[in-house]
């Protein structure tokens, strides 16, 4: 067997998607230390290795020499590597494939490489007009010709309402007639789980971004660092004083605790992983003060003879999650799952698929803006990322329909 590691970034079938876990024994402490809570108070957690008051956040100017955005180029650089065949046989009857997203990852930014570089013609989402009206002029956008198109948010093509679905049946009718030529359809995850339930899709025919395990994380967060020349940077566990990675580092060495750790509580979503990784990174108050005159000392000295600058970096506790706020949860939970199977919507759209009136819409809403748990970009609502894990428990636990991943 090759010791080689894996691509960092593959996509896979559906049903290679492989959830990271806990150890057995990390599992089972979870596990009793959770049934252990509801009965009586916990012991005190032994003082932290760094007071949180001993540290302070970081300049985002700095965090974005630590913590880049998802590289969109090599996710389409993967997704084209695992479509390769498809894109290049002509065969009528494999006409459509699926991309699934995992919630918050750059699904947009990928397809649009991807079509760019097939000078492929991206289809909108139609308008909720549109959708509500079933109206056919939507499929106008498609290339005359049969030939290789992108449509990169099957979720916002839908309403879940009686009127909400028709014009998604027509697409899924022409694809299925050989009208629409051969396309390439992304969807996030949510909106996939709920529509598998209303048509049929062709499950066989997707794929996902394979789940980021501790070791791919570890990686990830390597490759990440851009340490200037003649520094190290070290994270280190905050609470314990481990250290987590080393940026070069002076031996390879096996992911620790904390990477585990968060490989399963994220499920491996990248997107998640990187949003916390990012949010718990601390640094102590003096330790940039001087940066620019220990940068120019090293530089003036022998790289060959001179020890590497160290910059210590620290990785608090795991945030804690927003609680719905005092009110009336049914409502707030409708409204939070609408949100992740519509892939975020407006306020008027929201009202029209919810069993509430405008108004009260209105005032669930500011209850869930409030509280931490959604936000908003232009006139669309959104579940925020550090609500994410939490939202998506409580749904499972009310025995409301989730996503796969």
């Amino acid at each position: 067997m090759s010791d080689t590691p894996p691509d960092l970034w593959q996509f896979v079938p559906l049903r290679d998607y492989q959830l990271p876990g806990l150890p057995a024994r990390s599992a089972a402490n979870n596990a009793w230390g959770s049934f252990k809570q509801l009965f009586r108070r916990p012991k005190a957690d032994p003082a932290p290795f760094k007071q949180d008051k001993e540290l302070s956040s970081l300049a985002e100017v700095r965090l974005a020499h630590l913590v880049a955005p998802i590289p969109n180029a090599a996710l389409a650089k993967a997704l084209e590597l695992a479509l390769h065949d498809w894109l290049e046989e002509k065969a009528a009857n494999r006409a459509c494939r699926f991309v699934i997203s995992q919630p918050f990852c750059p699904q947009q930014q990928t397809l649009q490489s991807l079509a760019q570089h097939h000078q492929a013609p991206i289809i909108a989402a139609p308008t909720h007009h549109q959708i509500l009206d079933n109206d056919p002029s939507w499929f106008n956008a498609w290339p005359s010709e049969a030939g290789f198109w992108v449509l990169p948010h099957l979720e916002h093509c839908y309403l879940r309402q009686a009127a909400g679905l028709n014009l998604l049946r027509q697409l899924f009718h022409r694809l299925d007639q050989g009208e629409l030529g051969k396309g390439l359809i992304a969807c996030d995850s949510w909106a996939w789980a709920y529509l598998q339930h209303i048509l049929p899709l062709p499950r066989g025919q997707a794929l996902t971004l394979q789940a980021f395990d501790a070791e791919r994380l570890q990686r990830l967060f390597s490759q990440m660092v851009q340490p200037q020349a003649g520094r190290q940077v070290r994270f280190s566990n905050a609470t314990t004083g481990r250290d987590i990675i080393c940026v070069p580092s002076e031996q390879a060495r096996p992911p620790g605790e904390e990477l585990v750790q968060l490989a399963a509580y994220c499920r491996g979503n990248v997107a998640l992983a990187l949003h916390y990784w990012r949010e718990r990174l601390r640094s102590e108050p003096d330790a940039s003060l001087d940066t620019d005159a220990k940068d120019a000392a090293n530089a003036d000295q022998d790289s060959a003879s001179s020890p590497l600058f160290e910059e210590n970096l620290w990785v608090t506790q795991m945030l804690p999650e927003p609680n719905l706020p005092v009110g009336n949860s049914e409502e707030q939970i409708l409204m939070l799952h609408a949100l992740l199977l519509h892939g975020g919507l407006d306020a008027a759209m929201l009202a029209g698929v919810l069993p509430l009136s405008p108004n009260r819409s209105a005032a669930v809403l500011s209850q869930l803006y409030r509280a931490g748990l959604i936000g908003r970009q232009g006139p669309g609502w959104y579940l925020r990322p550090s609500a994410y894990a939490s939202v998506r428990r409580l749904l499972r636990v009310q025995d409301y329909l989730v996503d796969e991943f």
